[in-house]
């Protein structure tokens, strides 16, 4: 009898990634997402898609709906992949049907790592690099940070989404002028206090991991090469081998946490001096995930072992160095923010005409791969570019899903 899992989700990237490695390996994939026509789900690799309402805080209509697919499908295993679906399961963990078998953290790791400050913090302590930064509460106190640290700053949200408003995501924002930190500032101090960081100048870097009780059992590091203006996902990166320091500070991180599942560990490493700093964890599959299994780290399918047969041992797994992955979707809007935006990019994320064409080169070379479109599964991809094609010819402007 075959093994059977529940993908939940809304993406061309983890979703739909998770999706094809599953299925890639004999696993039935069943999959439940907001809508019914999301390019994902015309995989070849899914068997049955089910409707999952968006969450409403306070109804239980959501989890009503929600434990009906999961008595009624016996699922060996059930992955939520966007926080849209994780927060709530978090927030109403008690009231879920065969918990044993869903992806989610324990609550107390949940809640240390939804927490910028409190993952900050938890960071420091353990001896790892962490960025200057200050708790803002008034006004006076983002004066005070203004002097301290001077501009430009990087103010954060100390949660991304919350369960009461969870289709609003706080975004972080970088200030370059004293009238903008008054504006940002007192739009995000109405929604409660936030965090004032120095920035510090580099490039990022991903440390991904699966773990058990607090031990990392395989890890993967990536690069990114594009990345949002002013702090956002990558949307194009490469493959490169674990960096020790990096990835001792990430098992110093996971250890205090006691974490069981996938994420990842994100830091900026400057290119020249190699001074470092860690930013935050990702506590579920990530938007370069693509990547990594491109690569020869395939965490969906290396998440089912350890939680279905019980694998702990992966250490003969090893991955491709210098595979780059590319969100055509992501990537394009990129090239147009780093041209109108260049005055407030940097050397490590702009636009020139010599990078382009050197990168270009990677395709030809065959070591260049596409989140969306892949040979063994092409019609994703293909709807996807259809669909902003579609919008192109009715001038529908684009909304570009960063987030």
């Amino acid at each position: 009898m075959k093994h059977k899992a529940l993908v939940i989700g809304e993406s061309v990237q983890s979703f739909l990634c998770v999706i094809r490695s599953l299925g890639r390996r004999g696993i039935r994939v069943d999959t439940a997402s907001n809508r019914l026509d999301h390019p994902a789900l015309f995989s070849r690799y899914i068997q049955n898609r089910f409707m999952l309402n968006p969450y409403s805080s306070g109804r239980d209509e959501w989890v009503k709906r929600l434990n009906l697919l999961l008595k009624s499908g016996d699922y060996d295993l059930v992955i939520p992949c966007h926080d849209s679906t994780i927060v709530p399961m978090q927030a109403n963990r008690e009231s879920l049907a065969h918990l044993s078998r869903i992806t989610i953290l324990e609550p107390g790791c949940f809640d240390l790592i939804s927490s910028k400050l409190k993952t900050w913090e938890l960071a420091k302590n353990a001896g790892v690099n962490v960025p200057e930064q200050m708790q803002v509460f008034s006004i006076q106190d983002l004066a005070e940070a203004r002097q301290r640290f001077s501009l430009p700053l990087v103010l954060k949200p100390e949660t991304s989404v919350t369960v009461e408003n969870i289709h609003t995501r706080h975004v972080v924002r970088k200030i370059h002028s004293r009238d903008q930190l008054d504006e940002v500032g007192r739009s995000m101090l109405a929604t409660g206090p936030f965090l004032v960081q120095k920035p510090f100048y580099g490039t990022g870097t991903g440390v991904e991991f699966l773990a058990r009780h607090g031990k990392i059992l395989t890890a993967f590091q990536h690069l990114r090469i594009h990345e949002k203006i002013g702090g956002g996902p990558s949307c194009y990166r490469k493959s490169i081998p674990l960096m020790p320091h990096l990835l001792h500070a990430t098992r110093k991180i996971i250890e205090r946490l006691d974490y069981t599942g996938v994420g990842m560990a994100e830091f900026k490493i400057h290119p020249d001096t190699g001074d470092w700093v860690f930013l935050e964890i990702n506590g579920r599959f990530w938007g370069s995930l693509p990547l990594a299994v491109a690569s020869g780290a395939d965490f969906p399918f290396d998440l089912f072992q350890m939680m279905i047969l019980d694998k702990t041992d992966f250490s003969s797994q090893t991955y491709k160095k210098g595979i780059f992955c590319r969100n055509l979707l992501l990537d394009g809007a990129w090239f147009v923010e780093s041209f109108r935006q260049n005055h407030f990019g940097t050397r490590f994320n702009h636009f020139s005409l010599p990078r382009f064409l050197k990168e270009a080169a990677n395709i030809f070379k065959g070591c260049e791969r596409w989140d969306a479109i892949t040979l063994d599964d092409p019609l994703p991809g293909i709807m996807q570019m259809k669909n902003v094609g579609a919008d192109l010819i009715k001038g529908t402007p684009l909304h570009i899903p960063w987030t």
